[in-house]
């Protein structure tokens, strides 16, 4: 429990050390499941994993509880969610989470809150959704964000990697505790009025939940907000539905509570554009779990009498008339169209250098009726928390452990389709979904899948070779035999965002091109252009990264030589294997944006190089391999090279190699190594 503690509070690395016992034996017999009886021979062997349990002292020390042999260092910190990169010493270990900094679902953790031993793990890379209230994943250490009414918290504080600067009325006690607590690590500030402390162009993001709502001059609070954001900042507001039931409930239950204003969605989002220069970005529906009707520890006497009516009744009475009024809400939504259940909206603007890498998995309708905390119920079933109890399907809360009903896809389905409203479905991306794929002219082209041109991966990134898959793309097949790609072939364009990109070969049923660097991230709309007949849409949604390192090539054949030995440009090979301190080089694709950037369709230049804006990290084996040269290839287009130092250490063989870069993995590819 305390090794999986650490690994949650883990954002970067973790240096690990312990005393060991026994001999320094570096292999055991491992496999992957133990047969009782027939495998205990294997248990026995003296260089099998085990801890030593210490019940006196050891060198005088009374908390020296438990000592590893030399094999059980490493599966104790991976059993954990940790990936060993370094062993500088016996006894010392180096780790770092095994895909994101922060909160990840791990298959072996144990630590309650995240499931039990063996439950299955999300998909790979797949991070716990952040919802609408959580800061964004891609705020790195150096970001600086603002929680407006901060509280006991915003958004979780286990998940932030950026320095907080918490601003409310109230400064919460330290001990407080809540999901959320006080974090002496966090700044919190007292407000004047609605000015905001700081300088202009000083902040990342600023998170609003719950605060519009209850200020008396809000414009002048997005004018504040729009102040201080960077040219690339955004805001994540939360604002309840003016109209709705269950603002009704909620002012009638307490007398008006701090609610000031009322909003529409469309009259929110105008209020914030027009008092600066902010733009909606994305939206999404939120829904009431009516927690509000909770007694209110801090409620004084203003309140009504009846705000404090559930703190007299039996917690199971108190639970189970929540639960009905959840579910009765919910069923007159999904049947009859209404939107009973219907707390607001989340609003994510921006600055107009502002883009979205990561939007919520789903709009929440499993919300707590205890806490009001939100999940996505996909992830629910992934990690099989939901349970069927009386006849019904309820899941278990993470952050407070109280059960609710369960509403599995059907009804989110019905639910979300039958209360969507004009102009929410408006709103850029309210309920992102793919473009259609029938075409509009039934002759003409479609798109039916844009991915990555080598790993048919549907991630992609600015700079990236994609794949675009169809039907009636072009007349006939045609590829570029000149070094600088055009933007038409034989009457195709490929348009994203209405613009032509290069092309590298286009046929009836498949295009390759190249997106490019220049491309904002967010949603993209991709079509094709084929003598003039322009197919539907199709949209896609483009992330800062997407490293990926080809095994095959556009026509899907296995690539023979993927490493290569700088001095001889000859392929590393068991033969030729790569050894320590020399430099190889390989080739990848989605390594983002490059300074200086060239023309769309240019093949890379070496008078100057394009060099990686972010930096990239490659390991080799259980080591991290220095990273000499990073970006753009020279001679090609649409292709990255890179150059690392084979470090020291590594046992000969087929050692793995993963390049990661802007927060995101490649995928696994395999190098020689010799002695």
């Amino acid at each position: 429990l305390v090794l999986d503690r650490l690994a949650e509070m883990t954002k970067r690395r973790i240096f690990f050390q312990s005393h060991l016992v026994g001999d320094e034996k570096s292999a055991y017999p491992d496999q992957p499941n133990y047969a009782r009886g027939a495998d205990d021979r294997l248990i026995e062997d003296t260089s099998f994993p085990r801890l030593a349990f210490i019940e006196k002292l050891y060198n005088g020390d009374s908390t020296n509880w438990w000592m590893p042999n030399y094999t059980a260092l490493e599966p104790l910190i991976r059993s954990s969610g940790l990936r060993v990169v370094a062993r500088p010493h016996p006894q010392v270990l180096v780790a770092e989470p095994e895909e994101y900094f922060g909160k990840t679902v791990y298959k072996k953790m144990v630590f309650p809150r995240y499931g039990k031993r063996g439950s299955a793990p999300p998909p790979e890379g797949q991070r716990l959704d952040p919802g609408p209230n959580e800061l964004p994943e891609d705020l790195d250490f150096a970001a600086r964000a603002s929680d407006l009414g901060y509280g006991i918290g915003g958004f979780s504080c286990q998940d932030r990697r950026a320095r907080i600067l918490a601003l409310d009325q109230i400064v919460p006690e330290p001990g407080l505790a809540q999901r959320r607590e006080f974090r002496e690590d966090i700044h919190y500030l007292r407000p004047t009025g609605t000015d905001l402390p700081w300088g202009s162009a000083s902040l990342d993001a600023v998170v609003a939940n719950h605060v519009f709502e209850q200020v008396e001059r809000p414009r002048r609070l997005a004018a504040e907000v729009s102040r201080v954001l960077k040219p690339d900042g955004y805001l994540l507001a939360t604002a309840p539905d003016g109209s709705g039931f269950s603002e009704a409930l909620y002012r009638w239950w307490r007398g008006g509570g701090d609610h000031v204003q009322r909003y529409t969605f469309r009259g929110f989002q105008e209020m914030v554009e027009r008092a600066g220069d902010l733009v909606l970005l994305y939206a999404c529906r939120l829904y009431s779990s009516f927690s509000f009707l909770n007694p209110d520890p801090l409620a004084d006497g203003r309140r009504p009498r009846r705000s404090q009516l559930f703190k007299y009744l039996p917690r199971l009475a108190h639970l189970g008339s929540l639960t009905a009024l959840n579910v009765t809400t919910r069923a007159a939504d999904a049947m009859l169209g209404t939107r009973c259940s219907l707390y607001g909206w989340a609003f994510y603007f921006g600055k107009p250098g502002a883009v979205l890498t990561k939007v919520p998995e789903e709009e929440l309708v499993n919300v707590c009726a205890f806490c009001g905390y939100g999940h996505p119920g996909s992830r629910l079933e992934r990690m099989g928390q939901v349970k069927r109890r009386f006849g019904l399907r309820t899941f278990l809360c993470e952050a407070c452990g109280c059960r609710n009903p369960y509403f599995g896809p059907a009804w989110r389905e019905r639910i979300l389709a039958r209360g969507l409203i004009e102009e929410e479905a408006e709103a850029p991306a309210i309920s992102w979904q793919p473009s259609p794929r029938i075409p509009a002219d039934p002759a003409g082209p479609y798109i039916e899948s844009v991915t990555d041109a080598f790993q048919s991966s549907p991630l992609l990134a600015p700079g990236t070779l994609i794949a675009v898959a169809g039907g009636n793309l072009a007349s006939k097949s045609e590829s570029v035999t000149a070094k600088e790609w055009p933007l038409e072939i034989g009457g195709t364009q490929l348009l994203v965002n209405g613009l032509p990109i290069p092309l590298s070969s286009i046929s009836p049923t498949k295009i390759i091109a190249l997106l490019p660097p220049t491309v904002s991230r967010g949603q993209a709309s991709f079509a094709v252009n084929c003598q003039g007949t322009v197919s539907q849409p199709r949209d896609a949604f483009l992330v800062l990264t997407a490293p990926s390192l080809p095994t095959v090539n556009a026509a899907g054949e296995a690539i023979s030589g993927l490493f290569f030995h700088n001095s001889n440009w000859q392929p590393v090979t068991p033969a030729e294997p790569a050894r320590t301190g020399e430099i190889v080089a390989f080739y990848a694709i989605g390594l983002g944006p490059v300074v200086p950037v060239l023309p769309a369709g240019r093949p890379g230049s070496s008078e100057p190089l394009s060099e990686t804006t972010r930096r990239a990290t490659v390991r080799i084996g259980n080591q991290i391999a220095p990273v000499e040269y990073c970006g753009l290839a020279v001679g090609l287009v649409g292709l990255y090279q890179v150059n690392v130092r084979v470090p020291r250490g590594l046992v000969p063989g087929d050692a793995p190699v993963v390049l990661k870069i802007g927060g995101r993995r490649s995928n696994e590819v395999r190098m020689a190594i010799g002695d």
